[in-house]
């Protein structure tokens, strides 16, 4: 005989109820997951390929991307349609394709595929002004990136089965390395493109500098790194400058789906698993990233920022906030 009095039933139908709404909401929240995942990137049984250390490090960069996408998946300029980025340069000869991204190691990606697949020799490698130059951009354009091919069937099946690669670094770092090589009187990329760009960004936007005696002081005409931060924010990240603008913008990384994730911070653990996935020769892992030439100069990095205003650092950051979260990346990295 049911004792329960008609209150303590109504109750326990109202937990029931509740129970039910709950186990619900639980069951739809992993649909989207498992569709959002099973339409983005392939489930993790796919990172099998890598070391335990690796997978577990690549997993969590993975999963950190993913959900960074989902959030921002109703944002056009995330999702770009084209499956495959003027950016990417393929190798033939182990089988991967790497999205060059400017002050990312697009150069050592670009002097190493110019190497591995013939075009240069070893030794033309140690020749600075060997790999420079139209003829070199020409190369790249024409022969190592898969962008040009008139066969896009063809073109898809060997991205479709190529190894991505993406190399990433603190965004802030980037705009450092950036501003370093490309504004500055006497530096590698302060050319005839980069000098009058530099005088410009002087121009337009010392009148906004803090130190308000600096705005009429003379000077030698060309950017300070303040103007450079005012330049970026005032154009939403560069006029599609390739050596500012943003990763998801070059790389596509919530439609593309990257095998492995590169990060500057621990280059040396992630290219040393690559060399040895890939298979690359003895020879060619001379000019695979070595551990000299590479490395993610923090403290050197900071000094840019310890004298910009917080208020100007907080703009940067919401307008390369997307990189930031797609990449996992601490906002408080600059020192001010």
């Amino acid at each position: 005989m049911d004792t329960k009095t008609l209150p303590e039933k109504n109750e326990m139908k109202k937990q029931a109820l509740l129970k039910t709404i709950f186990v619900g909401c639980i069951l739809h929240i992993l649909y989207q997951v498992f569709h959002f995942t099973t339409n983005f990137v392939p489930e993790y049984k796919q990172l099998k390929y890598l070391p335990a250390a690796s997978r577990s490090v690549q997993e969590i960069r993975q999963i950190n991307l993913k959900a960074a996408c989902r959030s921002f998946e109703n944002e056009e300029s995330i999702f770009n349609e084209s499956y495959l980025n003027k950016q990417n340069m393929y190798s033939k000869t182990y089988k991967f394709a790497v999205c060059e991204i400017q002050k990312c190691g697009s150069g050592a990606w670009l002097k190493l595929l110019l190497i591995t697949e013939g075009f240069y020799t070893m030794e033309e490698y140690f020749i600075d002004e060997k790999m420079r130059g139209e003829k070199v951009l020409q190369i790249a354009s024409e022969q190592l990136s898969l962008w040009p091919m008139q066969n896009k069937s063809e073109q898809r099946k060997i991205w479709k089965n190529a190894f991505k690669v993406i190399m990433v670094r603190n965004p802030f770092d980037r705009i450092v390395s950036a501003y370093v090589d490309k504004l500055v009187p006497g530096a590698p990329g302060f050319n005839y493109f980069y000098e009058p760009t530099s005088r410009k960004i002087n121009q337009k936007y010392r009148h906004l500098r803090h130190d308000v005696e600096s705005r009429t002081r003379a000077d030698n005409g060309t950017a300070t790194f303040e103007d450079f931060l005012n330049y970026l924010i005032d154009t939403d990240g560069g006029e599609d400058n390739p050596h500012f603008t943003f990763y998801h913008a070059l790389c596509n990384p919530c439609k593309v789906h990257y095998d492995y994730i590169i990060k500057f911070e621990t280059l040396q653990e992630d290219i040393e698993f690559l060399q040895n996935y890939l298979n690359i020769s003895q020879e060619h892992r001379k000019i695979f990233f070595p551990p000299a030439r590479y490395s993610a100069r923090t403290d050197k990095v900071k000094k840019f920022y310890e004298q910009t205003p917080k208020e100007l650092t907080n703009k940067l950051y919401s307008v390369y906030k997307k990189d930031f979260v797609l990449f996992d990346y601490d906002r408080a990295f600059p020192a001010n």
